[in-house]
């Protein structure tokens, strides 16, 4: 028995190819209703998020997240950094009296 090229990756990769009897848009676009609302979270998404805030939580003991952070700032620097980097807002903007803006990053207890 012959197979088809389009076949062959139906099976191989699980996909099935749409039956004739499923509606099809005439228009193009989205169908009204279909999908995830707009600005809806991804359960799994936020159950992660939940479930690192917890652990970084645990693990920052009695100071919680903040005491982790701290922690990891002075462990792990260059991974603290990029986390920040991650964080904080692309572009700063303020004035001071020479025209520049100086940030510094100054260890705990400064």
């Amino acid at each position: 028995m012959a197979t088809c090229a389009r076949s062959t990756f139906a099976l191989s990769t699980g996909l099935l190819p749409l039956k004739s009897n499923q509606p099809k848009s005439t228009k193009g676009g989205k169908r009204p209703g279909a999908g995830r609302p707009k600005g809806s979270r991804n359960k799994l998404t936020l159950a992660l998020k939940e479930a690192i805030l917890e652990a970084a939580e645990r693990a920052g003991e009695e100071g919680g997240t903040v005491g982790y952070l701290e922690r990891q700032a002075i462990e792990n620097p260059a991974a603290f950094m990029t986390l920040l980097g991650k964080v904080l807002p692309l572009t700063l903007t303020g004035e001071s009296e020479s025209g520049a803006i100086v940030v510094q990053w100054l260890p705990p207890g400064d």
